[in-house]
């Protein structure tokens, strides 16, 4: 039995797949012979939370490549880290940043700077292995500005040196599990996310589910985003099922973004039809002024295309002094945040939470401390600022408290915005790919792109009309459009 789940955004395809697996074990099913294939590992945390079980108890509740490497019975030492990626292009006078293009691996939602050309043509092997092409297709649906005869001897080289040093990437994890590995043995097999899997990754899950006797596959091919990486939509769109269900109402999308997302949606050609409904809120969707006249008491995410555009947002957000999390923010470190987030409460509140205090303590001078702070942590859920401070102190002294967070650019943020909206920034931005499965209750959206995605979008507008769709989506209440400076960009 194959049943094929269709879920535009918000309407819970995850949640629908966990329903199924908690009435698979309800009726019997063993979770040892459960596979539960996710897109990341995040993806595979929340499903472990949801269910309320631990990875000992679901086995096979984990990331393709995941399975793929504890099948193999692979060392950790012989995959490749960014580390040994950065030591072979020193090796070969390449320049490499070791950070992932890959989007089936967790570190490229942490992919924020512009890649160099080796980085490219690492993605360009990727890409060649996941799509089955040869290296000068490749090459031409990535980028037709690299030189091919560079490309093909930097192909070489790092086939070389993976040979040589008995390396593995991740994209070796799968085709070796093809080649030498056997199929799980299993009853059912879920695969989230269905749309995004390339045809390599489709060759891996019909092998682990050789075995099942039951498939359940979840995916939205209108939020197929990552055909530049290897991705096939068609390959989900096509898929032989025993019958197919619709989830039909967004528990994310107001109406106005629905509107708006229907426009997009209905450029795309080839796709399967699916129609679904808002939730009740009325919402809004509309053009943006400058950056810094954002409306931002609420949660928001900017999404730009092309990452220049990024590098360029996020000097406006420093130039105007709004704190936020992503590319170059002095935020982006958890540790930083909440230790003055533990300072404000404990000056207005009176108290710091426990989850805080170990973040508190590692950026705090112990000298204006008591000592007992951690221990009493692990007893309390709250501990009293009577009971932190050996002597209260005034708000100015925080630059003497935390002398390791303390430095200009913070001290500038908390000038304008004062500790709370410094310490719990509601601005995250980062490229439309990396927000892909996250949501907010605002969006601002850069439409303007680069020549090389503008060229795209014409050799293949589907990929294009995708993205945006992905984008306005993300939004729960309002999107607002950013006005683009270049010559190039989406029409929304």
């Amino acid at each position: 039995m194959k049943l094929k789940i269709l879920g535009p955004p918000g309407t819970g395809k995850t949640t629908k797949l966990l329903e199924l697996l908690e009435k698979e074990v309800e009726k019997g099913t063993s979770p040892d012979r459960i596979a539960f294939l996710t897109f990341t590992r995040a993806a595979r945390d929340e499903a472990l939370a949801r269910t309320e079980t631990t990875s000992n108890s679901f086995p096979f509740l984990k990331t393709i490549h995941s399975i793929c490497y504890h099948q193999l019975a692979v060392n950790k030492d012989q995959i490749i880290r960014p580390q040994e990626l950065r030591s072979f292009g020193v090796s070969i006078g390449a320049r490499i940043t070791g950070a992932t293009h890959d989007p089936w691996i967790e570190e490229f939602e942490q992919r924020v700077d512009l890649p160099t050309r080796d980085d490219i043509l690492i993605q360009v092997n990727h890409r060649g292995r996941h799509c089955k092409i040869m290296l000068k297709e490749s090459l031409q649906e990535v980028s037709s500005e690299l030189d091919y005869k560079y490309a093909l001897w930097f192909t070489k080289a790092y086939r070389s040196w993976k040979n040589a040093n008995g390396y593995m990437d991740y994209t070796d994890l799968l085709t070796k599990y093809i080649e030498y590995g056997k199929p799980l043995d299993i009853d059912v097999i879920f695969v989230d996310e269905a749309q995004d899997l390339s045809i390599l990754q489709w060759e891996a899950v019909t092998k682990l589910g050789a075995n099942a006797k039951r498939y359940y596959i979840a995916g939205d091919d209108d939020q197929s985003i990552f055909h530049w990486a290897g991705a096939d939509s068609s390959v989900f769109q096509n898929l032989s099922v025993d019958s197919t269900i619709v989830l039909d109402q967004s528990h994310r999308v107001s109406k106005a973004v629905h509107s708006a997302a229907m426009r997009i949606v209905k450029r795309i050609e080839k796709r399967l039809v699916k129609e679904y409904s808002p939730t009740s809120s009325n919402g809004e969707v509309l053009n943006a002024g400058p950056l810094g006249s954002l409306d931002l008491r609420e949660e928001t995410f900017i999404l730009f295309r092309n990452h220049f555009r990024g590098s360029a947002i996020t000097q406006q957000l420093r130039d105007d002094r709004i704190p936020y999390i992503g590319n170059g923010s002095i935020l982006n470190d958890p540790g930083v945040r909440a230790s003055l987030y533990g300072f404000y409460t404990l000056l207005r509140k009176g108290y710091i939470d426990s989850t805080n205090v170990k973040y508190f303590l590692k950026n705090a001078d112990e000298n204006y401390l008591y000592g007992n702070i951690l221990a009493l942590s692990k007893v309390h859920k709250r501990i009293p600022i009577n009971e932190v401070f050996i002597e209260i102190p005034k708000p100015h002294m925080w630059t003497k408290i935390l002398p390791k967070v303390d430095n200009e650019g913070i001290r500038a943020l908390i000038r304008k915005n004062g500790f709370m909206r410094t310490a719990t920034p509601k601005v995250e931005i980062m490229s439309i790919h990396q927000s892909k499965g996250r949501e907010a209750h605002t969006v601002y959206i850069d439409p303007e792109m680069s020549r090389a995605s503008w060229l795209g979008m014409l050799a293949n507008p589907d990929d294009e009309h995708r993205v945006s769709y992905v984008a306005i989506t993300r939004a729960k209440e309002r999107v607002f459009f950013l006005i683009p400076d270049g010559q190039y960009s989406y029409r929304y």
